[in-house]
Parts: C-alpha cells; structure tokens; sequence
C-alpha cells in the first residue's frame, strides 16, 4: 500500500499545481497557437485533440495485445510502437494545453467547462503517475491496466467536452445545452435591431449599443454606417470577449467582466460576423456596415 500511494501523490501534486498555475497565471484571450487566435484555434485545437484520441486508441489496442488479449501473433516491436505512440500523444497534446492554459484557465461556469477543466488538470498528473508505475517492479500487476486506463479516459473525457463541442456545432450532449435549449433558456437570442431589415442602429452617447446579458447578444444583428462605433457592455457575472471571425477585418478583444466594455469603429462597410469565444455556441452576432 505504501509503494501504491507513491504514483497516488504524484498525480494529485501535479493535478495541484496545475490548478494553482490557473488560478495566478493572467488570462490573453489572444494568446496564439501557431498563428491563430481567439476562435480560429477550435478548429486546430479540435484536431490536435483528434490525434491525441486516435493515438489513445492505438495505446488501448496495443496493450491488448501485449497483455495477449489480442488472438493475434504479437509483432516483435510492438512494445516499442506502444511507448512512442504514447509519448507522441504527450507531445501533441502539449500545444492545446498551453493555449487552453494561457487563454482560459479554470472554467467554472457550467458543466462542460468544469468537467474540461478538472480532467485537463489531472491529466498530466496521470500521466506522471503512469511513467512512475511503468518503471516500479514492487506494484501489483493490476496497477499499469489501471493508470492506462485512467489516461485513456481521461483523453475521451477532454475529447468529448471540446472537441466534439466543436465539430457538433457546439454541443457535447449531456454536459452542454444545444443551440435550440440555450436560445429557449434565452429567448432574448437572438434579437434584432428592432427595425426593418437594413435599418442603421442608433447611437447612444456617440456609440451603438450592445449588451452581453443573460448570455447571450442583444442585438445580435445591427445595421451601422460607416465610422460609427459600436459599444459592448457585459451585464453578465461571467467573462465575455468580442471575436470579429469573418468581415473586412478580424479581430478579438481582451476578455471583459461585468460592468467592462469595449468599444470599437467599423470604417470599412461589409458584413462582419463574431462571437463570444467564451461562449460561441449561443452567442454570436453580425454587424452590417454600409456607406
């Protein structure tokens, strides 16, 4: 039992620190990953972590086999492709973590973050509980089925809260609402300008309001002239941030509290479209700029 506690702590340590690393480490919504930022890293994030899934799966299979759960002839370097397959997952999943860590750190505010969150911090601790249980000779055979296992689950956990988030259109059934449930919770997304298609919007103390409330965009879809500025103000007790992904020109603010704006002039006409890289699923919008 005391041999077992040794990769026991080992995990929770790392776990430990870190979490604590997310908790004193300051926020960039705009940290890069290989050039890209603010949303355009979901879709490189998403296939970085389709690898580490597919490499996982081989990790699975290959054990198997070396265990001779497999009714094949084992090949004579199976053993070697097992432990390169794994460090290779270690290593493809290094990027992801870092942006993950840098631009978002802990996420609390509903369940497929703090599901995401607490596997992305004890995976690497699991991971260091595996190398130590690998390379001991005095735990039970049944310790290294375990803590592969766990790494395993931990790597579908963390696929299936952001990954699959990403490629089903921002749903991860069971731990986050659907497009259709997040717009029936609420039904202020989305709102209009509240005016005929094509209509500008009015400025309010020399700038066009939008409002962050009840996660979600009000108005979600404004009509401005060129040179106007427009004026975000977050109502919400949560992060949100403004991601311009497609127009004349892209752009991603700094994140912003309750009570923060954020203010921007739109001098080029065009249809620009963005979200909230916090919340993309339900909060996205469009801004038409005409001469």
């Amino acid at each position: 039992m005391a041999w077992l506690l040794i990769p026991v702590r080992v995990a929770l340590s790392v776990t430990a620190v870190v979490y604590l690393v997310t908790q004193v480490i300051v926020l960039d919504i705009n940290t890069s990953l290989f050039g890209q930022s603010a949303a355009d890293t979901f879709s490189l994030k998403a296939w970085l972590a389709n690898g580490v899934l597919a490499l996982a799966a081989f990790q699975l299979y290959s054990a198997l086999w070396l265990y001779g759960r497999v009714p094949w002839r084992r090949p004579a370097r199976l053993g070697l492709a097992h432990r390169v397959s794994g460090y290779a997952a270690i290593v493809l999943s290094l990027p992801v973590a870092y942006h993950c860590l840098l631009a978002y750190g802990f996420r609390n505010f509903d369940r497929r973050t703090v599901v995401h969150s607490i596997a992305g911090c004890f995976f690497y601790g699991a991971f260091a509980a595996k190398v130590i249980v690998v390379r001991s000779r005095r735990l039970p055979g049944w310790a290294l089925p375990v803590a592969g296992g766990k790494m395993v689950t931990l790597v579908v956990v963390l696929w299936y809260s952001a990954a699959l988030w990403y490629f089903n259109n921002f749903d991860s059934p069971g731990l986050s609402p659907s497009m259709t449930s997040a717009r029936t919770t609420y039904p202020g997304y989305p709102a209009t300008t509240g005016g005929p298609a094509g209509t500008p919007a009015i400025a309010v103390g020399g700038a066009v309001p939008v409002s962050y409330r009840n996660i979600s965009i009000m108005p979600a879809n404004i009509t401005v002239k060129a040179g106007a500025t427009i004026k975000w103000t977050n109502f919400d007790a949560t992060l949100h941030n403004v991601a311009i992904t497609s127009g004349p020109a892209k752009f991603s603010s700094p994140a912003f509290n309750k009570g923060g704006t954020y203010k921007v002039t739109f001098t080029k006409p065009g249809l620009y479209r963005y979200l909230c890289t916090f919340h993309p699923g339900i909060m996205t919008g469009t801004i038409t700029v005409v001469r």
